[in-house]
């Protein structure tokens, strides 16, 4: 007598699965439904997705076997997992069955596993930077500390300190990106220095990082100084070599300062002899012309007296001004 069997072949199928990076290995759970008295088999082959097969994943077709006996049965399949130390995003590889035996049919054969990342985003810095008035500009560097698979954006900008913006630098308000790669990146951040010709102690501006993409921030404030170059003084220019014949053509000499004065600087112009005359006897400098030469012309008065050839006259110079710099700056005589 034979007996035809009229039961539904059982299924074989693969669950997804999800685990942590640092977890090591991904276990795919395989189940055969259904009663059997037959050995089920199958063969399961690992396929890239966004993980790749050697940097992020080692694992190898490999056959599978489930036993007869009970109304469902499981087996595993194992895929060692690569830890890495990059901020990246979760990465998925696929598992398919197939071919499959011992009477088994095809259930859900393919199964996704998600690796979740378990890195943290990488930090941002930024470190103070220190010039001098005439270098024009300030270069600040942003560094990103830890490995990423994404580009890093910041917003930068400045804020007035002792030193105001658009007077001694040009604010900025901007973002900055850093691309992926390597353990540390770096993007550098300049600022413009305005040089101003005035006489100043040292002077801070702050500089600041917010808003990050794909990172985040350490210390985002720093501290830009700018030294300053500029010093008070008087340029005298043709003063001690001044030549005049006795009702002739004049000659001429020119002063400027060196410095933007606070308060407005007089020059006084005299000579101590009567042998000369001066035009003008005094100059006025201010901040919208301390730095454009004024010229004082000097002529031979005729006086029709037999004197020495050649004869001197003395020619002094002082400065008056409420800018302490500037008052009383030492007095200087051409013969």
């Amino acid at each position: 007598t034979t007996i035809i069997n009229d039961d539904p072949n059982p299924s074989i199928s693969i669950e997804d699965t999800t685990i942590d990076e640092d977890t090591g290995s991904m276990v795919f759970t395989i189940r055969r439904d259904g009663l059997t008295e037959l050995e089920s088999t199958a063969v399961a082959t690992p396929t890239s997705g966004s993980a790749t097969s050697g940097s992020d994943f080692t694992a190898a077709p490999a056959g599978v076997s489930i036993p007869p006996g009970g109304d469902s049965k499981t087996t595993t399949y194992t895929v060692a997992v690569v830890t890495d130390a990059i901020y990246e995003a979760d990465e998925a590889l696929t598992v398919t069955l197939g071919p499959v035996g011992g009477g088994v049919v095809p259930g859900d054969i393919s199964a996704i596993g998600t690796i979740t990342n378990d890195d943290s985003p990488p930090t941002l810095t930024i470190g103070d930077v220190t010039v001098s008035e005439s270098a024009a500009i300030a270069t600040f560097t942003v560094t990103r500390t830890g490995e990423t698979a994404f580009s890093t954006e910041v917003d930068v900008s400045t804020s007035s300190g002792t030193a105001a913006g658009d007077d001694d630098y040009l604010d900025i308000d901007n973002t900055v990106s850093i691309p992926p790669g390597g353990t540390t990146g770096m993007a550098s951040v300049d600022v413009e220095i305005v040089s101003d010709g005035r006489v100043e102690s040292l002077e801070t501006f702050e500089i600041t990082l917010s808003n990050p993409t794909n990172a985040t921030i350490s210390d985002g404030d720093a501290v830009g100084s700018i030294i300053d170059d500029d010093t008070a003084g008087i340029v005298i220019t043709g003063g001690d070599d001044l030549f005049v014949l006795e009702g002739g053509d004049a000659d001429t000499f020119s002063i400027v300062l060196t410095s933007d004065p606070t308060h407005t600087v007089t020059i006084n112009v005299a000579n101590t002899q009567g042998q000369i005359a001066i035009s003008p006897t005094q100059l006025t400098f201010s901040s919208a012309n301390w730095d454009k030469p004024q010229t004082v012309s000097v002529t031979g008065k005729e006086d029709d007296i037999d004197e020495d050839d050649p004869h001197t006259d003395r020619i002094e110079l002082s400065s008056s001004s409420t800018d302490p710099l500037y008052d009383g700056y030492p007095p200087v005589s051409y013969t």
